[in-house]
């Protein structure tokens, strides 16, 4: 039997599956065509091909072929009759049908199921198709075992449908579902049996850590893209962590125009964060991609947010939120659209909580609503309207130009009348316009739009309407190519190009104009310029390479793509300018050394040489050469003079300076004999005496003279034979010495040493005494003040001693003024002054609160006057309340500030009345208002508080305080208190009226009665009395029961059902004493209703429509209904009520208010028809005639009759239609045409007209008058800078002339003239002092002057050194910029010159001077100065260490237990040291525990972790960290050594011993389903993996089923106690049918009694009856043992017991919660036991 079973699986196995899908072939006319198809399949299937369901042979011009498992049909020559659709089928025995042709009436498979691969949590089918007489029944399978017996009913479904077909399906399949499933069919003829396998394949595994992660803020919108290809094409399926996502108002899916899937999350909420994953599968396999989205909420969050809201359509909706304080505003928004408060939308702020009422919501309404903080915190919520209206209109529909644009809805009910609207026209099925409807579904389809196809489509379906509004974008296209190409070469070495752009160039995409050329013979084109505006470019031959023939083109360029080429037709010879590829170097050189400098241009020319701005000649001591392209200097013999000289070369449009620097000659000597040389003084020859020696030493020759005096003066000579040298001697007197002054002396007074103060020689003064005393000098200043600080200089000869005096303003005190305390006390609105007196009225002082600067504002005013220094707080607020603080440095003095609340009082108190009176039922009202809106008011009734509940409510409204009670009673009388704190006010109110017993009625004979209790059960019954009579159910009177409700009613009461009522419901009963009563005769007659009847109206469109009726009598409600639906109130439709008289007023009636109008009061209507007419649009204003201005733009304006009217404009018979020159406008009434751009051809007569009326206008022209808004001004500039200047015309392309000194200006390289609109504008760069002169600009008989100075430039910092900061190791630049190329500088650092060096580098460019610092240490950082001598710039250079950064971040790992456990993580730099941790504890190298470091790499290896190695794992490098977490999963739980039946003599011990395979787990052990736990007989052991269960000294008593429960294993054996009689067993074997299932079937002779059905636990309110039941294996004569908490329970009053065969019930009567507790059943050995839980009332 398992054989056959197992080749029926295999065979199952083999049904043939596609393995790749044939691809279209398109091949020419003539040629071979081969198809493929590759299928497999075990046994290999037959193949054949068919095309029109005819089977192709391999005859003719068709081949079969097989290649493995790919086959292949050829067609030899195809023609156009070969094209079309061809099949390949496949099939093997599996596939095949088994039919038994000896009865047609035996089930048979027409089609069967087919194999299906599905991913882990996909819906699979299997279906098919079985033919048999009678209809045979069907059972499904899987592996054998029926359905119902291995799944729960929820998870699969069974159904068929007409015509034998028969399904299988299974929901959300799980792993285990795989499978083979077989589907049998059985009938009294035969069965058939047919299978598929069910393969289910997991997820594609996530890595964690590649999951992108995308984050948005509350409110916003989150798209997710995914681009997957496959064949077939990929189902696609969106979920969010794990759950399937549908399409709905907040998430849109859909494939874009690109072909991407596209997941839209609208408006955000935090409860979107999640893991979203794209799943894409098709029948060869599945793949997945994953984002997780983080949704950021606000740091100020709702205290309540919004929740969804759903609502009926005309019913209002209200949406109400919290926000956390009350002084903060909301704004509500519909999606993107804000909302504003009225007569549609209210807004209402109360306290703390924001409430938006949307009336009358209709299906427009449905949406995403916002509430929003100032601060962007955003709560969100879903507004559902249920309505006629199923599906609506997207709010908006955006499509391109060409396209389609299809718009469907779905209503509630088939044949429904409904109208489709555009901009409010009603739309009729055109050519263009396609209308259809299919029962509930309404389609509108605007074929091939157009960009005036834009607007709002309206859905109507009876008083339900739904809008959209239809937006068509202009197609993403490349630019057009520019038009009207022109060149200009009449100009010297330059060529002007003009395009202009293409007439209809898309204005709405951004494009750039880009101009290339290309020198004539090559191919390589090169952009030039590039423009996003201007239409023409001029081309110099500055801007070419070589000289040379150049081609030019012009082309747009937008982001779709570019345009065609344009070339220019002529070609223009440019010849490049000269460059300098060699500049002049600045140079050093000794004094009387030549000089030598060279400059080399890119062209041979002729040039000049200047020094100093003389011009050199050649000749004497200045050699020029010129040599082609390179040019030089030489400077003979270089004198003193010549240093620091500016060196300059000019040469046509070329100029380069370099700076020379001289330095003095070094005297050499050169050795010669003793002999040859001798010392002279005055021309004697000297010899050595006693104080004058004459020394030599190698090359050295030196005169010593000792103690020198004046007499050895002279002029001494070293003479040799071919040269001399000489000195000049000269011996002065002892020098003049200083001496310190002692510091006693010094502090006498203001003295000091000295004549000269800031260079300055000081003279005595009346201030100043100059004093001499022997050899002290003194300088005495009286009174000194803070201007006689500065340095003294005392020089005497040669010798100076220079003294620094610094003279301090006294210290500033400040005092308080007699008036001002230092303790303030104000209140809210109440000005505050604080004022200091300070010592010196120049003192400056700073206010501060609360350790903050204070700065004037709005609100607050700082003033000074004289010695008084004030604060001035306007307007304080409590939150001004604090320290202030005036600091003057040296003084400071505080203030203490308190500002509070004004007391709170009752406004108006003697104008509220206090005694008041209300009828029974009435609402009482209680108002006052505060003198504060956040006032605190508490309400008190005779003494006590009063609280709010249903009828009480407290409410709140700006500063009005008001206690409303509903329904008022008798008991509301009394004595009502409002206490505000620091006032009061008392009401006293009487409630007059009948007592109204709310069981005491009196009603009117006709009415109906209706009486409704609520019982406490919803099967508790009820019986309904009548004067002690019971009452049944007949014609009048009704008894329902809804749940715990129960209602009684009689209709149309009549005097005899006056009387007591009575509701009994066990023990409670409800009493009602009703009364019926009879009005007098004349009061009836006064009440008859009467509604006269309403007139029929027909208006036009447009006006207003009236309905009147008079209904008597007065107080009788009235409705107003417009086709059976009632109306909504609004500005539009208003009813007005005066007496009688009712009066319905619909405002400006549109088309669609045509109607039945109906008027019901209570039963009586009254019915009217309205009619809108079309009106007649006509013209209300005349139009008069328009003068404009050539070139400019005229409007002509008219006003019609009617808002929705159509005109047409048009002139000489010509409709006039929207384009770029013409604009046709539409506000209300009004109708404009404007043109722009006017020309005098546009003269003449317009006409506007409508289907009724015409008007028309004239247009006059004139030519237009050129004016100067903006004329020239004056400008003074420096050499080699340029100069603008501008002219503003009063109208655009207007031609001018620009003129210097009556001479016009021809634009070139230096001249360059431009024209940008309205503005006209000259340039001149590179300026001379020779062009200094009148500038003058005229146009079209307008003129204007300016005058242009050029100064020569002096030396100025153009760009000073700024700071840098830069991290070691990396190179610095310190650049400054002058004025001019010839300044000489000096570099240093913290006051030390600096050298270039190896690592500094100190050059100029230009005007720039830069020191460069090739690799920058940390001894590097100073303050550097780059200094001219006249000028200076400094800077601060910050070498900072490396910074350490974690380019690697640890990341988490989820591990099995005994696996190796490794983190890694990388820094930035390398052999970096850093610590492991391991929840906060420093891990240290061990067996098991590695630590490494690789460069920048960090490693942690744990060996063979245990589950308590879980936990966080951190590495700590300087101040840089990782953290990540470590999982470590238990190995899987398992019973490794079951429990084992044991037989145990009675008073013996038993020990029952299982092995799990973790030491860490728990477990529980139980007896007959009874947990136990360790007692004195029972021990439970635990060692390790091995759990023990022993029991001392066994008795009878412990035999039975034991089982141990370790998570989610179970183990069970029997325990046998020797020492009874054992009961014979006997077993049945049973094999179940085809060797599926095998069945042991045991019973006991002796029948032991056993629990078959257990008590459960049971839950009442008291006094409820309590009810349990149990039953037993056999019914026995013996009673069983009831008791409650240990108590045994026996029959009584509120105990019953009851015994039914096996079964056995207790009833509880009375329960109360004295009564909770555990109850047990026993009977022998047959034990059980529950809980009863008892409520209180």
């Amino acid at each position: 039997l398992w054989q056959k079973l197992t080749f029926i699986m295999d065979i199952l196995g083999g049904a043939p599956r596609v393995l790749g899908y044939p691809r279209p072939v398109v091949v020419q006319c003539g040629t071979d065509a081969t198809l493929r198809c590759q299928i497999g399949g075990d046994p290999r299937p037959d193949v054949i091909w068919e095309r029109k369901n005819v089977q192709i042979l391999s005859e003719g011009r068709h081949k079969l072929a097989e290649e493995g498992k790919a086959y292949l049909l050829t067609i030899k020559g195809v023609t156009q009759q070969d094209a079309g659709q061809y099949i390949c089928k496949a099939r093997n025995i599996i596939a095949n049908e088994n039919v038994d042709l000896t009865s047609n009436d035996k089930p048979r498979f027409l089609i069967k199921p087919l194999s299906l691969r599905v991913d882990r949590g996909e819906d699979a089918a299997f279906s098919c198709k079985i033919w048999g007489t009678p209809l045979p029944e069907v059972t499904w399978e899987k592996d054998g075992k029926k359905l119902h017996d291995i799944f729960e009913s929820s998870h699969f479904s069974v159904s068929n449908q007409d015509g034998g077909w028969f399904q299988l399906k299974i929901y959300r399949t799980r792993m285990p579902d795989k499978g083979v499933y077989t589907c049998k069919a059985v009938n009294c003829h035969g069965e058939a049996l047919a299978g598929a396998v069910l393969l289910v394949e997991p997820e594609p595994p996530l890595n964690s850590s590649k999951v992108k992660k995308f984050a948005v803020t509350e409110g916003k919108h989150a798209k997710f893209r995914c681009c997957v290809t496959g064949k077939p094409k990929p189902e696609i399926i969106w979920k969010k962590d794990g759950v399937p996502l549908d399409p709905g108002r907040r998430h849109l899916i859909f494939e874009d125009r690109e072909g991407y899937y596209t997941l839209k999350v609208l408006y955000c909420k935090v409860q979107d964060t999640g893991l979203y994953v794209c799943a894409a599968s098709n029948a060869l396999g599945n793949t997945l991609s994953a984002v997780h989205l983080s949704v950021k909420g606000s740091t100020v969050r709702f205290r309540l947010p919004l929740k969804d809201v759903e609502v009926k359509e005309r019913d209002a909706a209200v949406l109400e939120c919290e926000v956390p304080d009350e002084m903060i505003p909301a704004a509500w928004y519909l999606e993107d659209q804000r909302l504003m408060p009225n007569s549609k939308y209210g807004m209402e702020q109360k306290g703390t909580r924001r409430r938006l009422i949307i009336h009358d919501a209709g299906t427009d309404d449905d949406g995403v609503y916002l509430c929003e903080m100032p601060d962007g915190a955003k709560t969100i919520a879903e507004l559902s309207v249920k309505g006629t209206i199923v599906r609506k209109l997207p709010r908006k529909l955006e499509v391109l130009e060409g396209e389609n644009a299809a718009f469907y809805v779905e209503v509630e009910n088939d044949d429904m009348e409904v109208h489709w609207f555009k901009d409010g026209l009603q739309l009729l099925e055109t050519h263009q316009t396609i209308l259809k409807s299919f029962g509930k579904t309404h389609i509108l389809v605007f074929v091939n739009v157009a960009y005036h196809d834009s607007g709002v489509v309206t859905f109507v379906a009876g008083r339900s309407k739904t809008s959209s509004r239809l937006k068509v974008k202009g197609k993403h296209c490349p630019p057009i190519c520019p038009l009207g190409v022109k060149m200009d070469v009449d100009r010297p070495n330059s060529a002007l190009l003009t395009w202009v752009p293409a007439p209809n160039s898309q204005t709405t995409t951004r494009s750039i104009f880009v101009l290339e050329r290309k020198e004539v013979g090559s191919q390589e084109w090169q952009k030039c310029f590039t423009s996003e505006t201007a239409t023409s470019a001029e081309v110099t031959g500055d801007s070419v390479p070589c000289e040379g023939n150049y081609r030019f083109r012009v082309s747009s360029i937008n982001k779709y793509g570019r345009s065609g080429h344009v070339e220019f037709p002529k070609v223009v010879h440019l010849v490049p300018g000269p460059k300098i590829l060699c500049r002049l170097q600045d140079c050093e050189t000794f004094e009387g050394e030549d000089v030598h400098l060279s400059i080399e241009l890119s062209a041979p020319m002729l040039g000049n040489w200047f020094l100093n701005s003389l011009q050199l000649q050649h000749g004497g001591r200045y050699s020029i050469q010129h040599n082609k392209t390179k040019h030089s200097l030489v400077i003979h013999e270089a004198q003193k003079a010549d240093d620091t000289a500016e060196i300059t070369f000019i040469a046509n449009g070329v100029r380069d300076s370099a700076v020379l620097k001289v330095k003095p000659a070094v005297v050499k000597f050169t050795p010669l004999s003793e002999s040859d040389i001798s010392w002279l003084k005055d021309g004697k020859e000297l010899q050595a005496t006693e104080g004058l020696n004459i020394q030599s030493e190698g090359n050295m020759r030196r005169i010593v003279i000792l103690s020198a005096d004046e007499s050895h003066s002279g002029v001494y000579t070293c003479e040799t034979s071919e040269d001399s040298i000489k000195f000049n001697v000269d011996v002065a007197g002892p020098p003049v010495e200083f001496s310190p002054v002692p510091e006693e002396e010094l502090h006498k007074s203001t003295t000091f040493n000295g004549i000269l103060r800031k260079n300055i020689k000081e003279t005595p003064t009346d201030n100043i005494t100059l004093q001499a005393e022997g050899t002290m000098r003194r300088l005495i200043i009286r009174s000194a003040e803070t201007a006689d600080a500065g340095s003294y200089t005392c020089q005497a000869g040669n010798n100076s001693m220079e003294f620094t005096v610094n003279i301090k303003e006294p210290p500033v005190t400040l005092s308080h003024p007699k008036n001002i305390p230092d303790r303030l006390e104000s209140f809210v609105g109440e000005p505050v002054v604080l004022e200091i007196e300070v010592s010196r009225p120049t003192a400056e002082v700073k206010w501060w609160f609360n350790g903050k600067k204070i700065e004037q504002s709005n609100n607050i005013t700082i003033i000074e006057d004289g010695l008084v220094r004030r604060l001035t707080i306007k307007s304080p607020m409590p939150e001004d309340s604090g320290k202030y603080t005036c600091d003057a440095t040296d003084d400071k003095v505080d203030f203490q500030v308190k500002i509070s609340e004004p007391p709170v009082k009752i406004l108006r108190k003697s104008e509220i009345k206090t005694d008041l009176k209300f009828l029974f039922s009435d609402d009482i009202v209680l108002e006052c208002e505060l003198s504060r809106a956040n006032g605190k008011a508490k309400w008190y009734k005779d003494g006590y508080c009063v609280e709010g509940n249903e009828r009480f409510c407290e409410e709140e409204e700006g500063a009005f305080r008001s206690l409303v009670i509903l329904n008022a009673e008798l008991g509301d009388s009394g004595e009502y208190f409002l206490d505000v704190g620091e006032d009061s006010i008392g009401f006293k109110v009487a409630v007059e009226g009948n007592s109204c017993d709310p069981d005491y009625q009196e009603m009117m004979a006709g009415d109906d009665l209706i009486l409704a209790c609520e019982v406490s059960r919803a099967n508790a019954p009820v019986q309904w009395y009548f004067n002690d009579g019971l009452l049944a159910s007949d014609s009048r009177t009704c008894i329902e029961s809804y749940g715990t409700l129960r209602k009684l009613i009689i209709s149309c009461i009549q005097p005899s059902d006056s009387g007591k009522y009575v509701c009994d419901a066990c023990r409670y009963t409800y009493n009602l004493i009703f009364f019926l009563t009879f009005p007098n005769m004349s009061k009836q007659l006064s009440s008859l209703l009467n509604v006269s009847s309403l007139h029929n109206t027909t208006v036009l469109e447009g006006e207003d429509a009236t309905f009147k009726c008079v209904v008597s009598p007065e107080d009788v409600q009235l409705v107003w209904l417009m086709d059976n639906e009632p109306i909504t109130l609004s500005n539009r439709f208003q009813a007005i009520q005066l007496g009688l008289c009712h009066t319905l007023v619909i405002k400006k009636c549109q088309l669609l208010d045509s109607s039945r109008v109906t008027a019901e009061a209570e039963g009586k209507m009254s019915k009217a028809s309205l009619k809108v007419q079309e009106a007649q649009v006509m013209f209300t204003k005349k139009m008069e005639a328009v003068t404009a201005e050539e070139f400019g733009e005229a409007t002509l304006e008219t006003e019609i009759s009617l808002e929705t009217g159509e005109v047409q404009w048009m002139r000489q018979g010509v409709v006039i239609q929207s384009s770029p020159r013409h604009t046709l406008g539409q506000n209300g009434c009004k109708r404009s045409l404007t043109i722009h751009n006017l020309t005098m051809s546009d003269r003449g007569t317009y006409r506007c007209e409508t289907l009724h009326d015409r008007t028309q206008v004239k247009l006059n022209i004139e030519p237009r008058k050129i004016s100067i808004r903006k004329g020239l001004t004056d400008q003074e500039t420096f050499e080699r800078e340029a100069a603008s200047f501008e002219v503003e015309l009063s109208h655009t392309e207007v031609e001018g002339i620009w003129q210097k000194d009556g001479i016009r200006v021809k634009p070139n390289n230096q001249w360059r003239v431009s024209t940008n609109g309205l503005v006209h504008g000259l340039t001149l760069s590179n300026l001379t002092l020779e062009d200094t002169g009148t500038i003058v600009f005229s146009a079209e008989g307008v003129r204007t002057t300016a005058r242009l100075t050029v100064k020569e430039t002096p030396v100025a910092i153009l760009k000073p050194l700024t700071d840098v900061r830069v991290e070691e190791e990396l190179p610095a630049t310190l650049e400054c910029e002058f004025s001019r190329q010839n300044v000489g500088v000096r570099w240093f650092k913290n006051g030390s010159e600096l050298k270039p060096g190896k690592n500094y580098r100190i050059y100029s460019t230009g005007r720039k001077r830069i020191c460069q610092i090739l690799q920058c240490s940390l001894a590097d950082s100073g303050f550097y100065k780059c200094d001219t001598g006249e000028l200076n710039t400094s800077c601060s250079l910050e070498v900072y260490e490396h910074k350490l950064e974690m380019v690697h971040d640890l990341e988490d790992l989820y591990i099995q237990e005994d696996q190796n456990a490794v983190f890694m993580c990388e820094v930035s730099l390398a052999d970096v040291i850093g610590d492991w941790y391991k929840d906060g504890h420093k891990i240290r190298p061990s067996s098991t525990t590695k630590i490494r470091t690789e460069g920048t790499k960090h490693f942690l290896l744990m060996c063979n972790v245990k589950a308590d190695d879980a936990g966080e794992i951190r590495f700590v490098a300087r101040d840089v960290e990782s953290t990540a977490y470590l999982e470590v999963e238990e190995l899987p739980l398992a019973i490794v050594k079951p429990l084992r039946d044991r037989t145990a003599l009675e008073k013996h011990r038993v020990i029952l011993e299982c092995t799990v395979s973790s030491p860490h787990s728990s477990a529980t052990w139980y007896k007959d389903k009874e947990e136990l736990v360790s007692s004195d007989r029972v021990e439970i052991l635990e060692d390790g993996c091995i759990h023990k269960l022993v029991i001392q000294q066994a008795t009878v008593e412990d035999e039975g089923t034991y089982m141990i429960e370790v998570g989610e294993h179970t183990s069970k054996a029997k325990l046998m106690v020797e020492g009874k009689l054992k009961e014979e067993l006997h077993f049945i074997f049973i094999l179940g049918y085809a060797g599926y299932f095998l069945t042991l079937w045991c019973f006991n002779a002796a029948q032991a009694l056993a629990m078959m059905k257990d008590l459960k636990d049971v839950e009442v309110t008291e006094p409820e009856l309590a009810s349990f039941q149990c039953e037993v294996s056999v019914a026995i004569s013996k009673p069983p043992v009831w008791t409650l908490n240990g108590v045994t329970l026996r029959s009584g009053p509120s105990v019953r017991l009851e015994e039914q065969g096996t079964v056995h019930k207790l009833i509880l009567k009375d329960t109360n919660v004295d009564m909770n507790g555990t109850v047990k059943f026993t009977l022998g050995k047959a034990k059980s036991s529950a809980t009863l839980t008892v409520r209180g009332k």
